[in-house]
């Protein structure tokens, strides 16, 4: 259950938050979420990472599900994929 929640949460930030980050690929969500800096596996394994990076950080944190901590979970999976797409951002202008 530990994993499948930690690959749902970074799924999720991937498909919702990684669009707004990306605001610079294009119009539509379509756009943001297919022109990807990095390719498409890289996003979402960081996105995953910071699952359980923010897990780990975080745990204890309220609401819990089977000692999975999702709002630690989300706050790692957010900070990683911004972490993530600021380096590689960056050293694609340079």
């Amino acid at each position: 259950m530990y994993l499948f929640m930690m690959i749902v949460i970074g799924l999720l930030i991937f498909l919702v938050i990684h669009p707004f980050i990306n605001r610079n690929a294009g119009k539509n969500y379509t756009d943001r979420l297919t022109k990807i800096y990095g390719g498409f596996a890289g996003p979402l394994i960081v996105s995953i990472a910071g699952s359980w990076f923010g897990d780990t950080l975080f745990k204890g944190i309220e609401p819990e599900v089977h000692s999975f901590s999702i709002t630690g979970a989300i706050i790692g999976s957010v900070a990683l994929l911004c972490i993530w797409d600021y380096v590689l951002i960056r050293a694609g202008k340079k």
